[in-house]
């Protein structure tokens, strides 16, 4: 399974690099020395592989360096990155990106940029949906939504995650939904989210808005039992937005209520 997304990996670690050991034609024939190139960023592994491609002394190896040179470079174009902004890194099995909201550093796998059956629409995606991460959309479902939007180039990822998604903010719209996730300001897709699932799972039902209108009782096991429903509901299509809100002390019982009151007057 292919897995690229908002990692903690890199946060505060600095990158390890490795080193790959060229030799330069040039000084080779004058004096053999070596070219020590340390791997840490995109830039890096662009650069070694215009050595190998130098070095070699076949032409179907020339023609297939120079083929993975072309599609990398074409693969970080249009993407908000440039080849030194993007570290190299092990990533680990299936792992084909990281981005790490604490150090603000995208990574992408040295496996993946080594690979000869690597595509450029392959790099391109997982740069574009690690630059939505960058952009504070840290559920993998709603970055995947965003970069499909962005590329359509046939990609999928995070299947599950994105109807999830979808499913959550049915009554919303998706594409609502997208315009207001913000990492940063949680509060602006839940606030809205809460008060379009109230006004849906109330309308019609005058009867049971004056028995929350009338009775304190009655009002407070509506707002618990829309509380707990809100509460899946949201956690289901954006869980690490969901976390966010929870950590500003953000009190869903409270806008519930002050919102089921408000639709009974």
């Amino acid at each position: 399974m292919w897995l690229f997304g908002n990692s903690k990996k890199l946060e505060g670690e600095e990158p390890t690099g490795e080193t790959e050991i060229l030799e330069n034609q040039e000084q080779k024939k004058e004096a053999g020395e070596r070219v020590e190139i340390q791997i840490n960023t995109m830039a890096d592994f662009l650069k070694s592989l215009k050595w190998s491609y130098d070095l070699a002394e076949d032409e179907e190896t020339k023609r297939q360096v120079a083929h993975q040179i072309i599609k990398i470079e074409m693969g970080i174009n249009g993407t908000g990155y440039s080849a030194e902004d993007v570290k190299v890194e092990n990533t680990g099995d299936g792992v084909l990106g990281l981005y790490s909201p604490g150090s603000g550093q995208t990574a992408i796998s040295r496996d993946l940029l080594e690979d000869f059956d690597t595509s450029k629409q392959l790099i391109k995606h997982v740069l574009v949906h690690e630059g939505m991460h960058k952009k504070g959309i840290h559920d993998e479902g709603v970055a995947e939504i965003k970069t499909a939007k962005k590329l359509s180039d046939g990609l999928g990822f995070y299947v599950g995650e994105q109807q999830r998604a979808k499913s959550a903010f049915y009554r919303e719209g998706i594409d609502k939904a997208l315009e207001l996730y913000d990492i940063e300001r949680p509060d602006e897709l839940f606030e809205y989210y809460l008060q379009v699932e109230l006004e849906k799972n109330f309308q019609g039902k005058k009867s049971r808005l004056e028995k929350i209108k009338g009775n304190e009782r009655s009002r407070e096991l509506e707002v618990s039992k829309q509380e707990e429903k809100i509460r899946k509901g949201f956690k289901k299509g954006a869980d690490e937005l969901f976390d966010k809100l929870k950590q500003r002390n953000y009190s869903i019982k409270k806008r519930t209520r002050e919102i089921l009151v408000e639709l009974a007057k």
